[in-house]
């Protein structure tokens, strides 16, 4: 995570309140949060890709979503 640059409660966040769901498109069980951050003035959004079919949660992947930003 300190790698990508992004933080525990910033992952809480966009699985909490995100301000999109999406269902993803190869794989049925998995679901996309995206979340839009601001920091230092800029805006990031943040995607987090799960499956909710697990307990708990199982978080595949995590990234900054860089096309995402350029569409908003």
């Amino acid at each position: 995570m300190a790698q990508r640059g992004f933080t525990v409660d910033e992952i809480r966040r966009a699985l909490m309140n995100p301000n999109r769901v999406e269902r993803d498109p190869d794989d049925t069980e998995l679901i996309h949060a995206v979340k839009r951050f601001f920091r230092e003035g800029d805006s990031v959004v943040l995607r987090v890709v799960y499956n909710e079919g697990r307990r708990p949660w199982r978080i595949v992947t995590v990234y900054f979503d860089r096309k995402a930003r350029r569409k908003q």
